[in-house]
């Protein structure tokens, strides 16, 4: 919690908190490709830009979302619109989205990107570190699937069905990814040749 946010929420006239969500439609086999949408509008088509990221405008309704401390972990809710059935199109290809990650951001409108506006933010300074900490879910049912809408059970990574921690092994010598591939997260140069003989 930065004191960006500590400040707004001290103002005696705050902005509003806006929610956005990543949906990662493909994990965990790729922790890279998302949809990224969000129930606030600026008024436009295109929706709102926060962290140069664009969220695509989506009636979403959500329920119990909270901070809890020593007790039951929270569950909370999505609904999203499927009219025409668009949702239930989409997601045809990728497993009900049972399984998938989802990140939940907040962010006062306070900071939003001067993108979002003619002129700049008329709201305050925008600041693309003034967010709330990311909230990690995931999918762990589809509860409705109807022609309006689209509701989603959501866990916390402790609490997903069938998931142990850690979910993959660890060794002292062996790396289980791709060297220098997906999954790796290694950027630096090569260290050894084709060969395994160190080059440093």
């Amino acid at each position: 919690f930065n004191k960006a946010n500590m400040s707004e929420l001290l103002d005696f006239d705050p902005t509003s908190i806006l929610d956005f969500f990543l949906i990662y439609y493909n994990y965990p086999d790729d922790d890279f490709s998302f949809v990224a949408i969000s129930p606030s509008s600026n008024g436009a088509e295109v929706g709102i830009i926060w962290q140069g990221q664009q969220y695509l405008p989506m009636p979403i309704e959500t329920e119990g979302f909270r901070t809890v401390g020593g007790q039951e972990l929270p569950k909370p809710k999505i609904r999203i619109s499927n009219k025409d059935f668009f949702m239930s199109r989409y997601i045809a290809n990728f497993g009900d989205f049972t399984g998938k990650k989802i990140i939940r951001k907040r962010v006062f409108a306070k900071f939003l990107d001067d993108a979002n506006f003619k002129g700049g933010n008329p709201f305050g300074e925008a600041d693309p570190n003034a967010g709330f900490a990311d909230e990690i879910y995931y999918i762990n049912n589809k509860s409705v699937e109807n022609k309006s809408v689209l509701e989603y059970q959501l866990v916390t990574p402790l609490d997903m069905e069938n998931y142990t921690i850690p979910s993959r092994g660890g060794y002292a010598r062996y790396c289980s990814w791709i060297y220098r591939g997906y999954g790796c997260r290694y950027n630096g140069s090569p260290k050894t040749n084709k060969n395994g003989d160190s080059i440093e």
